[in-house]
């Protein structure tokens, strides 16, 4: 996971209980020790295994570092906390959801954060650091279900966003065959399970080759799905897929990897629960209420700014 995601996450998202200064414990690593190897001219097996171990340690702890750094930096941010959206989305009874909402809603964030909760954890990221991106918000207070779902799924996270200067379907395509590339490198993990033919589409797609032939097409058109059911396979769970849209997502949607996934989870893209902004479902979700906006005055001592803000 990326510092800007957690950015995202702790900075954007503004958790619905908690409107004081967020109580969130600065990070211990597990390990707080490094392997000190001195030079040796045997380069054995079990030399390497240490110091890769070492290398992953290292980067592990300079992860940490950055974000207790930037929680030492932001110890006066009011979180409201939407975690909430996390039960609703489990109790969701439709298989595929389209959630409409407006520019600068908080979609990615939301998005980011249902894939912090649910997705299993590839090392080296871990499930105690994942943890405490949760402590002490509401999807905490439901250990039941907490404990039953989180880092418990596999998950495909695709960002359609960044196509804005795509002028052709060429240069469309192109991008979204990068963006496939790197979701095959995030799970290559997964290779050794699959088979001969499995393989083959694997390497094309993780290499992003652009290609008119009919197995490259083939490969495209069924790359999330095939992504999906491998990993269902792998880890013998059902996956889930987030797609953080845009504009020119829904024609890529029909044109591309996504109109050939009804065999696995959908029953065709044009057979989706749709929830506008109207609809009580994920009402409170998106964006900020009425109530939240005039606790965060009050609390601030801003309160006669309310109607300035309903202005707004």
């Amino acid at each position: 996971m990326s510092f800007s995601k957690i950015i995202q996450v702790f900075c954007r998202t503004v958790f619905s209980t908690h409107f004081v200064t967020p109580r969130v414990q600065r990070l211990r690593s597990s390990r707080s020790y490094l392997f000190q190897l001195s030079f040796s001219r045997t380069y054995n097996t079990a030399y390497w295994e240490l110091y890769e171990e070492n290398e992953c340690l290292k980067r592990e702890i300079e992860m940490l570092d950055k974000f207790k750094a930037f929680l030492k930096a932001k110890q006066r941010c009011t979180f409201i906390d939407k975690t909430s959206l996390i039960v609703e989305f489990i109790e969701d009874a439709s298989l595929v959801s389209l959630i409409v909402r407006p520019r600068r809603y908080g979609k990615t964030t939301n998005l980011t954060m249902l894939k912090e909760f649910f997705s299993i954890p590839i090392y080296p990221d871990n499930e105690n650091y994942r943890y405490e991106l949760f402590r002490d918000t509401k999807i905490a207070e439901r250990s039941c279900l907490f404990e039953s779902h989180f880092c418990k799924y596999p998950v495909i996270f695709l960002s359609l966003k960044g196509f804005d200067d795509c002028d052709t379907w060429l240069k469309m395509e192109a991008l979204l065959c990068h963006k496939l590339a790197l979701l095959y490198q995030e799970h290559e993990y997964i290779y050794d399970i699959l088979n001969g033919y499995e393989k083959l589409q694997f390497n094309n797609m993780s290499s992003g080759k652009m290609s008119s032939g009919d197995f490259e097409y083939v490969y495209k058109v069924t790359s999330l799905e095939s992504l999906s059911k491998y990993l269902k396979i792998y880890y013998r769970r059902m996956c889930i897929v987030l797609i953080d849209d845009a504009p020119q997502g829904k024609h890529l949607l029909q044109l591309s990897s996504l109109g050939s996934m009804q065999p696995v989870y959908l029953s065709g893209i044009n057979n989706l629960m749709v929830y506008p902004m109207y609809v009580d479902k994920y009402a409170t979700q998106f964006g900020f209420t009425e109530d939240e906006i005039s606790i965060l005055l009050q609390h601030y001592d801003k309160k006669k700014w309310l109607n300035e803000v309903k202005e707004w």
